[in-house]
């Protein structure tokens, strides 16, 4: 290893970092002003609550992130490519977030279907030593085709779980750093820590700058433009280290609270039930916060414990298996 190089790369990266969440943290202050206002949600517990912050912020999140994202990562062809498929989900997401009526689930999901299926070919294309399963000194090659498939479909869940989540004040933001943090030791242990911990950085610095105004109680929503892309940047990251398997454990509260609600809704409809996981409201957390009387604070305070406990297990065990 050559340490001269990797300090000269983390100190790039740090002051990358830096003026990611200075650039970040002037916009939503100056700027957020001029985006739409929420206009609470019906269904949601407390959803009254956000009626008249700031929404949209992700607008802003995921530019300052494209252009800092580009200069960490080095404007390869696959930074650049999965860079604009960041953009074009947080495009799709800001047009949602200032609609007057909310865009449909089918309307929703094929856009996000379409910008899945081009992210996961480009990748395969950039990067064809990451077309399989990287277990460190084991790799499993997946035909390119059948890649492209399941990486679609992997990164339609992961923008979704994330998108679901993102109903406490500064629940999303929080647990998604705790993801990519893990998400970088793994990447380290894969050799794959230049492809992904620069731009990680980078992410985690525009979230902290989001969340000095998204903590509780909180001023400003990233909205879909803000949640839709980092659960694509989040599955992104899996890919690109050459295993999205790893982000069940690394990812685990996040897919755990925005997918179960998925899984509830799709049984209901496909077998027409009505008894499936009846007692148990989606989001989690708000089956926490409505039924059972958990604060916010308990609610942020538990998933983030409960996600490095279970990041830890996982190394560990890796270590065991080594």
């Amino acid at each position: 290893m050559d340490l001269g190089n990797t300090g000269a790369l983390a100190a790039r990266t740090l002051l990358i970092s830096f003026a990611a969440f200075a650039l970040t943290f002037i916009l939503i202050k100056f700027a957020g002003k001029k985006l739409p206002k929420d206009q609470g949600k019906e269904f949601a517990v407390a959803g009254e609550v956000s009626q008249g912050k700031i929404r949209g912020a992700g607008i802003l999140m995921m530019c300052v992130f494209a252009a800092f994202g580009g200069l960490a990562g080095g404007f390869t062809d696959v930074v650049m490519t999965t860079g604009l498929a960041i953009l074009f989900s947080m495009l799709t997401g800001y047009l949602d977030d200032r609609s007057k009526t909310p865009w449909g689930e089918l309307k929703k999901g094929i856009l996000d279907l379409v910008i899945c299926i081009y992210t996961a070919v480009t990748i395969m294309m950039n990067e064809p030593d990451v077309v399989g399963l990287n277990f460190g000194s084991t790799f499993i090659q997946i035909h390119p085709v059948l890649y492209v498939i399941l990486a679609a479909f992997f990164l339609w869940l992961m923008i979704n779980a994330v998108n679901c989540a993102d109903g406490i004040d500064g629940l999303c933001g929080e647990l998604s750093i705790n993801s990519m943090l893990a998400a970088c030791v793994c990447a380290v242990l894969l050799d794959k820590g230049a492809e992904v911990v620069p731009q990680c950085a980078v992410m985690a610095a525009v979230l902290l700058a989001y969340l000095f105004f998204n903590s509780e109680p909180s001023s400003v929503l990233m909205g879909d433009a803000g949640s839709r892309p980092l659960g694509l940047f989040l599955g992104i990251i899996f890919l690109r280290m050459g295993n999205a398997l790893f982000a069940i454990p690394l990812c685990i509260v996040l897919l755990a609270d925005g997918l179960l609600g998925l899984v509830k809704l799709t049984v209901l409809r496909v077998f027409k039930t009505k008894n499936f996981m009846k007692d148990l409201r989606t989001p989690i957390h708000d089956h926490l916060r409505k039924n059972l009387g958990v604060s916010n604070a308990q609610v942020r305070t538990r998933f983030n414990l409960a996600q490095i406990l279970v990041s830890a297990v996982f190394f560990c065990i890796w270590c065991l298996l080594s």
